[in-house]
């Protein structure tokens, strides 16, 4: 009996579990993560037409060209990597060696040996001037602590020899621990609340997935980057959503699994408590606390969906046992 009434709650969970399994975007690179080493682009010199910034903490290096002007990026070995052409169409050179090399953060020895030279193999990725991509030159080649070091990328602007200049350095590692207590303490009060009432737990889910939203989008805009994070959070939306219309057994399998999908978010971005440099350009505070929330509330939303789906009556309850009419 008790395993049949659990059966709701544990479908509803599987289904927003699933969403972890939708399949991401093909990657130019490893996707950004959090770290403890911030680069950025310092100049382009000489002075041209063209702006460059690191993305993703020092994941991407990202170019923009306005139209008009031409812009080859040089690989490792000084041949053609990446070309803006003046009328905002980009092309990356894959039969460049750098192309291969740059799949991987720290150009395993495996992806070395498949690079390659030779005849170049144009292919288009942007068309409107802009383009980000991996490159080792950006960023310490190392898991270990990185040393302050300036860095370059030469470059050909408008035929005339140019680079992009910049530094990366490490930087302090925040404290974890207040965003930890921060997740915990909204388990408790979610938690508690949802116990008692449950369509508080609906409006729970519900707020943390509208709080989580915004961060979500940011990340699928990164280069690499994955719909599976937003689709965490949408589903967390839209099965809090309906369990407000849904009292019973079938509000506590949708709040479940709004719990589920939530905490799986956090989980996957729990890095964020205790690196100093985060993926997104949102103040880190928000990116954080939209993390803790998410954690913090999924887990005690699906706690208490499922205790409310498990529960039974208390010794001192009356009971039908036994009546007859």
């Amino acid at each position: 009996m008790r395993a049949r009434r659990a059966l709701p709650a544990l479908l509803g969970a599987a289904l927003a579990a699933g969403a972890t399994v939708l399949p991401a975007r093909p990657a130019a690179a490893d996707p950004a993560r959090p770290g403890n080493v911030r680069s950025e682009v310092t100049a382009v010199v000489p002075a041209a037409p063209v702006t460059a910034r690191v993305v993703g903490g020092d994941a991407f290096l990202e170019v923009r060209v306005e139209r008009g002007h031409e812009l080859v990026v040089l690989d490792y070995t000084d041949g053609d990597y990446v070309r803006f052409a003046a009328d905002g169409q980009v092309f990356e050179n894959r039969a460049s060696p750098a192309w291969i090399l740059n799949r991987t953060r720290y150009a395993d020895g495996a992806e070395t040996e498949r690079a390659r030279g030779d005849t170049p193999d144009w292919h288009r990725v942007a068309g409107d001037g802009v383009y980000a991509w991996h490159d080792h030159r950006a960023h310490w080649m190392s898991p270990t602590v990185a040393p302050a070091v300036a860095w370059s990328v030469a470059v050909r602007i408008d035929g005339r020899a140019g680079e992009i200049v910049g530094r990366y350095g490490p930087v302090d590692p925040p404290a974890g621990w207040p965003w930890w207590l921060l997740a915990v303490a909204a388990a408790v009060a979610v938690g508690l609340a949802a116990a008692a009432r449950p369509w508080l737990g609906s409006v729970g889910a519900l707020a943390a997935s509208v709080a989580t939203l915004p961060v979500a989008h940011r990340l699928t805009r990164l280069p690499a980057g994955s719909w599976t994070t937003a689709a965490l959070v949408v589903a967390a939306g839209v099965a809090a959503t309906a369990s407000l219309a849904r009292p019973g057994p079938l509000r506590s399998a949708l709040q479940a699994g709004a719990g589920v999908a939530l905490a799986r978010w956090g989980v996957r971005r729990v890095a964020v408590f205790d690196h100093a440099v985060l993926v997104t350009s949102l103040p880190p505070w928000i990116d954080r606390a939209s993390v803790a929330l998410a954690l913090g509330v999924g887990v005690g939303v699906a706690v208490a969906a499922v205790r409310h789906v498990l529960r039974v009556p208390s010794a001192g309850a009356p009971t039908t046992e036994g009546v007859t009419a």
